[in-house]
This record gives C-alpha cells, structure tokens and sequence, in this order.
C-alpha cells in the first residue's frame, strides 16, 4: 500500500504533566494530537494489516525549505525519529493491529512541498 499524505510532517510532542488540585495529569500537546489525528483521517479507508503478520513501513518526510536555507539536507530539527514516531503512533490501529507488526522501517527527511509519503507493505 502506498499513500501520500498532504501535511506537513511533525515531530512528536513529549506528554506534559500539570498539577491540579494536587494530582499530577499527563497529557499528549494539542499540536501532536491534531497532526496525528489528520494522519489518521487521511487514512480511514486505508487496507489493513492482520494481526502477526510482518510489515515493512518506509516513510519519506518532506519539510518545507526557507528561501534563505542553502542546503541540500533538511539537518536541522526536527529529529527524523521524531517525524517517524509520530506518523508511526498515528497508522497505529488504522493500518495494523499494533506496531509490533513493524520489523523494518526505512526512513527519509527531505526538502520538497510538505507531505509523508507512505509505503507498508507485507513481508512473506
């Protein structure tokens, strides 16, 4: 299955924690939570991988370039594993049963017009 998504890339936000009325709360950042949750509608009607069987997920990321950026590689934040497990967590339940499933996993960050660009395939 291949797919390109037409969002903009975005790293994984670490869960917060604040403090009421003496309980600590943790939470995932609204900005993580609406990147995944638009990955997620994107692919609602997506093939779906059974659970135990072995997948493959490639994943090319492109991020928007600045006018003034010189460079041929976007190397600077975000981290591509960041990229990664988001856009990971998001096809979580939507593409496979659970990540589990993912025993290879190639990864690419590159400058173009945003989008993730998608493959998971079926490893025999």
């Amino acid at each position: 299955m291949k797919q390109t998504l037409f969002v903009t890339p975005t790293a994984k936000g670490r869960p917060r924690t604040s403090v009421r009325n003496g309980i600590a709360i943790v939470y995932t950042p609204a900005k993580t939570k609406r990147a995944e949750e638009e990955i997620q509608w994107l692919l609602r009607n997506s093939e779906y991988f059974n659970r135990g069987i072995p997948i493959e997920v490639e994943l090319w990321m492109y991020l928007p370039k600045a006018k003034s950026c010189k460079k041929e590689y976007p190397t600077q934040k975000p981290d591509i594993d960041n990229l990664a497990k988001l856009t990971l967590d998001a096809i979580n339940k939507i593409l496979y049963h659970d990540d589990c499933q993912v025993v290879d996993l190639l990864l690419h960050k590159r400058f173009g017009k945003p989008r993730i660009e998608l493959e998971v395939k079926e490893l025999s």
